[in-house]
């Protein structure tokens, strides 16, 4: 093998920008739920709606 080239599926080369990344992903996750949770006790609540109206509203289509 050549030194220019390179061996992408090689499990011996470590790239670290790998795990900070998918981390991050699951992260934005974890975040986005939280957030979600909040509107919707907020909602339910605050606001006074009903709960089974405030579980579809994520879901509907916009």
């Amino acid at each position: 093998m050549s030194k220019n080239a390179t061996d992408n599926g090689s499990l011996g080369k470590f790239r670290a920008w790998k795990v900070p990344t998918w981390a991050s992903r699951a992260a934005a996750l974890t975040v986005n739920i939280a957030v979600l949770l909040q509107v919707q006790y907020y909602c339910t609540d605050a606001l006074g709606l009903a709960p089974g109206l405030v579980g579809i509203l994520p879901i509907s289509p916009p």
